[in-house]
């Protein structure tokens, strides 16, 4: 199956609107580039990234957007923003039972975000959708530049490699914390294979598999289990509902002896190519065949937290003990429902629940769209990924970082742009037979 061609032509702007475009689309970049460096650009645990939306007010000055169309962008998202404006409500209450109201911020940052990207991310499209559309390919790019290109270089400077690892075998990158490199390496994985499965070139394609296998081992030396496997399962599903559509039968079989082949190979030397790769990784890799997750304090401590997380809700059912409180000394109980159920109450709980089953429906949606339509377009496989990116960005979360403010960049800056982006479908019509007449004999 060949896809169609996308029509991304615009007309050139003039001295005004190049003028707008530089000034809607700058704060955007610079929050593209900051959210990937959270501690070298941090000043008491507050990280420059924090404050860049602020400049999102331009969207707010410079909104010139005819009724219509903002009302059509609106009519996408609405769901999604009102869900987050809730959230953002509901956490501001929750300060009447906060032992420390300042932490209300991890919870707000994220909530109000989406609203004020979406004001920005509107006005900019008015002018410009082209750089709309391909804001998560920006995303990607810095992604490899600030996260994999460090990793390599690390092995080389040693005061960059004791800089960026923690423990001595986790890479975490300018992060603060390993947990928050995985969740943002993680949404890289759908938007490279959705870049595999749209190039026509081999050449193209062969350096798009490189880069996957880049990012997977980025994934490998941050060292999230939950967020490998997350991928892993993704990569297994977008090939079976979409890319295995868009290629020849023989490179199919091809590619499933391959996959065959590298299960096999680690399932008989896993271990040694982990040991091989750091000592102390492989360790504990064999710690936990040898005897089950006993041997593996992290995973055990999971249930303590979310037992915890679960009592503490109860007792502040309606609005929380506070939103971003600390949870037996940690920043959360890497359980997203729960942390929401705890520090802001049912309603929170709720709210955000809705707003990853909306997230992930909309990506099931894309995926039976692309499977059922008989033409699609590279935009149609560029949406489908970032959508499926939040997708995984939502699931690693609810066992994990629980939409931090550290990782939020990751959700917004590729679903919102993707929504803005998504082409609509036009109904096909098929045209009604003209009536038939009898000739009447006379």
């Amino acid at each position: 199956m060949k896809l169609a061609s996308d029509d991304l032509t615009g007309r050139p702007l003039r001295g005004p609107e190049r003028l707008t475009r530089l000034v809607l689309i700058l704060p955007v970049y610079v929050y593209i580039v900051t959210g990937w460096f959270i501690r070298p650009l941090s000043v008491d645990n507050i990280a420059l990234a924090y404050a860049v939306p602020l400049s999102f007010v331009t969207g707010f000055l410079l909104f010139n957007v005819p009724k219509r169309e903002a009302l059509a962008m609106l009519e996408r998202v609405w769901v999604e923003l009102t869900l987050a404006l809730l959230i953002a409500m509901l956490s501001i209450l929750s300060v009447i039972n906060s032992n420390d109201p300042i932490r209300v911020f991890r919870v707000l940052f994220p909530a109000v975000l989406p609203i004020l990207l979406f004001v920005q991310l509107t006005a900019l499209r008015s002018v410009s959708p082209r750089d709309v559309n391909r804001l998560p390919r920006i995303f990607l790019a810095t992604g490899f530049a600030f996260a994999c290109l460090p990793l390599f270089v690390s092995f080389f400077y040693g005061t960059l490699h004791d800089y960026t690892f923690a423990g001595g075998y986790r890479f975490m990158g300018f992060f603060d914390h390993e947990s928050q490199l995985s969740v943002m390496v993680a949404v890289m994985v759908p938007l490279v294979i959705g870049e595999i499965a749209i190039a026509e070139k081999p050449a193209v394609r062969w350096l798009w598999i490189t880069m996957l296998l880049v990012v997977f081992y980025t994934l490998v030396r941050v060292g999230s289990k939950t967020a490998l496997l997350i991928v892993l399962a993704y990569a297994c599903l977008f090939y079976i509902i979409a890319h295995a559509r868009l290629q020849s039968k023989l490179r199919n079989l091809l590619l499933l002896v391959a996959v065959v082949g590298v299960m096999a190979v680690l399932g008989v030397h896993g271990i040694a190519i982990a040991t091989a790769i750091d000592p102390i990784v492989g360790q504990k890799i064999s710690a936990i065949f040898e005897g089950g997750i006993e041997n593996y304090r992290t995973i055990q401590s999971r249930g303590e937290l979310w037992r915890e997380a679960w009592d503490e809700g109860r007792r502040h059912w309606l609005i929380g003990t506070g939103a971003g409180e600390e949870i037996l000394g940690l920043q959360h109980a890497h359980n997203l429902i729960l942390d929401y159920f705890r520090g802001i109450g049912v309603f929170g709980a709720v709210a955000v629940g809705l707003l990853c089953i909306r997230i992930a429906w909309r990506t099931v949606a894309k995926m039976f769209d692309v499977l059922v339509t008989s033409t699609i377009s590279p935009t149609d496989i560029r949406v489908l990924a970032c959508f499926s990116s939040a997708t995984v960005y939502v699931v690693c979360n609810q066992l994990s970082n629980s939409f931090g403010p550290a990782t939020i960049s990751a959700l917004w800056l590729i679903y919102l742009p993707a929504v803005l982006s998504e082409p609509v479908r036009r109904k096909s019509t098929i045209p009604r037979a003209a009536p038939h007449r009898t000739a009447h004999v006379a």
